[in-house]
């Protein structure tokens, strides 16, 4: 199972939400608002933390887990400079990728290899930009794994959870979108 999460910062930037601490009571948990502080980094590390919580959310929703709004039953602490989330009894590392553009998260199985990308988007149009991530990854899958792209069809299913379907197999995949950029991830089969 895989799950990721894309921050775009210049368009987390046009909404002053971030800075309100009754999103942050909302969003985060104790042990979280002292992660993020009142640091010069703290706009950074807020999305870090919201795009790790995404990312586990995802995998939780391809192991059919009741989709829910409440963002502190996810909660992050960092280990080993590793964002680690905890929901339940079930511990999640989450490989976090900041630049100075976006913040990136992916939450997979450890034993799969997985193959991933951003795209930088060239209109801001949703539509358009869920076309050309969706058909991006298809062509990608289709090279990766040797296999006519008439052959990959993208589902989703009933909680709209995507994934791909190769003759008769399931594939899971994650796909995230945020301002101009976007990610997939898919497992090397």
């Amino acid at each position: 199972m895989i799950g990721n999460d894309i921050v775009d910062f210049s368009e987390a930037r046009k909404t002053d939400r971030w800075k309100n601490p009754r999103f942050l009571d909302i969003v985060f948990t104790a042990q979280e608002q002292n992660l993020i502080g009142n640091k010069a980094n703290a706009f950074q590390r807020i999305w870090e933390l919201w795009s790790a919580k995404e990312s586990v959310y995802k995998v939780l929703l391809q192991r059919s887990e009741a989709p829910f709004f409440n963002p502190k039953k996810l909660e992050c602490s960092h280990r080993d400079n590793l964002t680690v989330v905890r929901y339940k009894s079930l511990t999640y590392r989450v490989q976090t990728n900041t630049t100075s553009n976006y913040v990136l998260s992916q939450t997979a199985n450890p034993t799969l290899q997985i193959k991933k990308r951003v795209i930088l988007f060239k209109t801001p149009q949703l539509k358009q930009q869920q076309r050309v991530l969706k058909s991006t990854l298809l062509e990608d899958m289709s090279q990766t794994y040797g296999k006519s792209l008439s052959l990959l069809n993208f589902k989703k299913t009933s909680q709209g959870v995507p994934y791909v379907c190769l003759n008769s197999k399931t594939i899971n995949i994650s796909l995230t979108h945020h301002g101009q950029y976007g990610a997939y991830a898919f497992p090397v089969i």
